[in-house]
C-alpha cells in the first residue's frame, strides 16, 4: 500500500463530497489502517481506525474496541473498550 495512502483532510472532504463518497474513503481509510494492524503496525494504524471509528464506523469501533482490550500499541484500558463496543452498538 506504499504510495497510496492519502491525509485525511476532514473539512474539505466533508465540505465537498456527499455521505456515499464519505462512507467509501473511510471504507478505503480503515482498510490501509487494518492492512498495518495486520503487519503489527499497531502505533501507525491506531490514529487511522480511530478517525474512522470516530465518524461511526461499527467496524472500527468493535477493532478499537479489541486493540484497547489487549493493549495493542496503547496501554491497555477497559473503560475505553467498553466505551467503543456501546458505541458500536449505536450503529
Amino acid at each position: 500500500m506504499e504510495g497510496d495512502s492519502f491525509p485525511l483532510h476532514k473539512d474539505f472532504f466533508t465540505d465537498f463530497y456527499d455521505k456515499k463518497d464519505q462512507k467509501r474513503y473511510y471504507d478505503r481509510y480503515f482498510q490501509e489502517g487494518m492492512a498495518l494492524y495486520q503487519a503489527g503496525q499497531f502505533t501507525e494504524a491506531m490514529p487511522i481506525i480511530l478517525e474512522v471509528a470516530q465518524q461511526g464506523s461499527a467496524e472500527a469501533q468493535i477493532r478499537l474496541a479489541h486493540i484497547y482490550m489487549n493493549g495493542e500499541g496503547v496501554p491497555k484500558d477497559v473503560e475505553k473498550s467498553e466505551y467503543w463496543l456501546r458505541q458500536s452498538r449505536n450503529h
